[in-house]
């Protein structure tokens, strides 16, 4: 049942919000979008950037209060450092945070 919920939620707010959280949705799907930008796990890169992707983009648009930008630039770095260099998602998040 969350599964599908939280489905559902993410779908809305990637394709129809883009990806700026509101205040309804900050159980569904906002827990797992928190959860998932913690850590980068092999084969689940492109999760973890989408997750700090929109978790950036509500604290910039005021959505998200309880977070700070600078923290999370912190947090990509830190997850950066373990990625291979010559990867496209290396790149691409290298530079976004130019």
């Amino acid at each position: 049942m969350d599964v599908k919920r939280h489905t559902k939620a993410l779908r809305k707010l990637i394709f129809e919000q883009n990806g700026i959280v509101s205040e309804e949705q900050h159980w569904y799907p906002y827990e797992v979008v928190e959860l998932c930008r913690w850590h980068c796990e092999d084969g689940h890169e492109r999760e973890f950037a989408i997750c700090t992707v929109i978790v950036c983009l509500s604290i910039q648009e005021g959505a998200d209060t309880t977070n700070d930008i600078e923290y999370m630039i912190g947090v990509i770095e830190k997850h950066l450092s373990k990625l291979d260099p010559k990867t496209r998602l290396f790149r691409d998040l290298r530079g976004s945070l130019a």
